[in-house]
């Protein structure tokens, strides 16, 4: 109840010298109570001045923060739901790129054993003209295996005790005989 205008009109008297409280105990221990009092309600009214915005800007401000505080923890938890789907996805991504990674090192295993496959296969390709020719080889070397044993044996039995001159020629008259009845021989 005390107004700024009852402290005003208490500013004389309490800026007065004997208004204390050591000479209102010399004067009467009931009116050193009392001064005491008017001294404490001036200075509380004076401090009251300030604290009473302060005290109403504290419960405004604290009303803020409890608005805020509230809209902090909705957006925690919408924090958190997100955070969840976002693990959910990360989860997801790392299995697709493990899938990606294992899918990648079969197809560079199958890559290396395709090309291991070519070169064998081109290898074997060389090897099948080697052998064809081979084949060929063997082939023309049976049809004038006859021939050529026919010869060899001829010289053997019956060149040997002649000259070079006279074996040339049985050799020369026995190939002329041979082409006659269609003997292959080799040259």
């Amino acid at each position: 109840s005390i107004t700024g205008e009852t402290v005003e009109l208490l500013e004389p008297y309490l800026a007065m010298e004997d208004y204390n409280l050591e000479t209102a105990k010399k004067v009467c221990g009931n009116v050193a109570g009392l001064c005491s009092w008017t001294q404490a309600m001036a200075y509380f009214y004076g401090i009251n001045k300030e604290v009473l915005p302060l005290k109403a800007n504290l419960a405004l401000q604290e009303g803020r923060l409890a608005a805020a505080q509230t809209e902090l923890n909705n957006a925690q938890m919408q924090l958190d739901e997100k955070q969840r789907e976002l693990d959910q996805v990360q989860a997801m991504y790392d299995t697709a790129m493990k899938e990606k990674q294992a899918l990648l090192d079969d197809a560079e295993a199958c890559r290396r054993k395709m090309n291991n496959a070519t070169a064998l296969i081109e290898g074997l390709g060389g090897e099948k003209l080697r052998w064809t020719a081979s084949s060929k080889n063997f082939q023309n070397q049976i049809i004038n295996l006859v021939g050529n044993v026919l010869l060899a044996t001829g010289f053997l039995s019956y060149s040997g005790p002649f000259n070079q001159e006279y074996r040339n020629l049985l050799l020369q008259l026995w190939k002329k005989e041979m082409d006659n009845s269609k003997i292959p021989y080799s040259n």
